[in-house]
């Protein structure tokens, strides 16, 4: 599985690294409504880490739920999907992500909306916390074009 596979090289560059991964549960009872993500302070706004407080980890995306199909990993924050192809392909991941791993020491926010100029990241976002990830990004599914990853 394309996860374990980024865990194991993340363990490889660092032994006491331990992760710990939890799927957000997909299953919607039937009648409930989905709702935006909570509210997070503007992460646009957010402080730039402290200084030797490096990102350590890798973010990536899948076009495919449950982890699955194509994938694309992140080292930093990036404004403008438009100008990343999935690994190995042709195709952009504008627009393409259905799951998602934060496997970083950040928070991580994938935008709906990117900016050309590498600027802002606007519209709705979902939130990934530090080493966790979901397995279905619905009801945003095929809509990220932006991400910011921010904290310590």
């Amino acid at each position: 599985m394309t996860v374990k596979r980024a865990l194991t090289g993340l363990a490889a560059c660092s032994a006491a690294v331990v992760l710990s991964i939890t799927v957000a549960p997909t299953a919607q009872a039937a009648g409930e409504a989905r709702s935006r993500p909570a509210p997070v302070a503007n992460p646009a706004a957010a402080p730039d880490p402290a200084p030797g407080s490096a990102l350590q980890g890798r973010f990536w995306i899948y076009g495919g739920h449950n982890f699955t199909g194509n994938e694309y990993s992140f080292g930093d924050t990036d404004q403008w999907f438009r100008n990343n192809n999935w690994h190995g392909s042709t195709a952009s991941v504008d627009n393409g992500a259905s799951s998602a791993a934060n496997l970083t020491n950040r928070d991580g926010f994938l935008w709906t909306i990117g900016s050309e100029a590498g600027t802002a990241c606007t519209g709705d976002y979902v939130h990934l916390e530090p080493n966790t990830s979901r397995s279905n990004l619905a009801p945003w599914n095929n809509t990220a074009s932006c991400l910011v990853l921010t904290g310590p």
